[in-house]
């Protein structure tokens, strides 16, 4: 029973290379992955902040058409895939742009449309939308747009910074054994003159 004992003992353990190489490509590994995890947080924020700001402008634009301008020109509406809600003066839901929005669970909350110019976040019909409620001389408008495709976006980007950590993974164990040959180099030149 004593010999598996010995024969461990005498079994030598991870050499210096070794140790350095599998120091140098955690650290890599870990850099990699801070660098990853930010580059997908700035994403996701500008994705999300482009998308309030493009609401926010719609919202404004679209109030201003209701309002006219001042020489009888009507400003251009929203961009595109959204839906424009138009409340009375007393927070009423008078139309939509999108009949299925006009239902009273698609309304937004009171206190959005009293507090005009304003945004909301919430969940309409199991989808995620994104609103800003500006306020025109009869009332409010909202323009609402589903915020569903942030995730998808945000999905199709998390999967491309995958594959470049994995590709990061494949490449820093190779390169931290080169490295940690250069390391090691003086003290084997030392180990041979000795």
């Amino acid at each position: 029973m004593t010999r598996p004992l010995r024969a461990r003992r005498d079994r030598p353990g991870p050499t210096l290379r070794g140790r350095i190489a599998a120091w140098l490509a955690g650290v890599t590994l870990v850099l990699a992955l801070v660098a990853l995890g930010t580059a997908f947080l700035a994403v996701r924020g500008a994705l999300r902040a482009e998308l309030r700001q493009a609401l926010q402008r719609d919202a404004a634009a679209v109030a201003a058409a209701y309002d006219g301008e001042p020489d009888g020109r009507v400003r251009p509406g929203p961009t595109g895939r959204v839906v424009v809600q138009v409340y009375g003066l007393d927070g009423v839901l008078i139309a939509a742009s999108d009949p299925s929005f006009e239902t009273v669970e698609a309304r937004l909350p009171p206190e959005v449309i009293a507090a005009a110019p304003a945004e909301w976040r919430g969940r309409r019909a199991n989808v995620p939308i994104l609103a800003a409620a500006a306020p025109f001389r009869a009332g409010t408008v909202a323009v609402l747009a589903d915020a569903s495709y942030v995730g998808t976006a945000l999905a199709q980007v998390a999967r491309s910074l995958a594959w470049v950590g994995v590709a990061l993974a494949l490449l820093a164990l190779p390169l931290a054994w080169v490295a940690s040959r250069a390391t090691t180099a003086p003290l084997r030149r030392l180990a041979r003159a000795a």
